[in-house]
């Protein structure tokens, strides 16, 4: 397994819809990639497999701390943790 230290859950926007509400998919491929309660990135990213791997080893290379100040660095990220935190989502809290 090449990211051992990483979970990953593939989610179906339409099987799930209950879970997830109103998260704003806006494309596909939406990529979210989400560290404990910070969410770091939530988009559409072109299908390369090696754009993902760079998005993947920089966001595993930050310190807890240093994705926290990244998740909260610009008004839209800070807009991802209200709305797109998967994980409360669909552990429904």
């Amino acid at each position: 397994m090449q990211f051992p230290q990483a979970g990953f859950l593939w989610v179906d926007i339409e099987d799930h819809a209950d879970e997830i509400g109103d998260i704003d998919v806006e494309n596909f491929p939406s990529i979210l990639i989400q560290r404990d309660e910070a969410v770091l990135f939530f988009g559409t990213v072109l299908p390369d497999t090696a754009l993902l791997k760079r998005l993947l080893e920089t966001f595993i290379a930050q310190t807890t701390a240093e994705s926290a100040a990244y998740a909260q660095a610009t008004p839209e990220r800070r807009t991802w943790q209200q709305e797109a935190n998967l994980r409360r989502l669909l552990l429904g809290g």
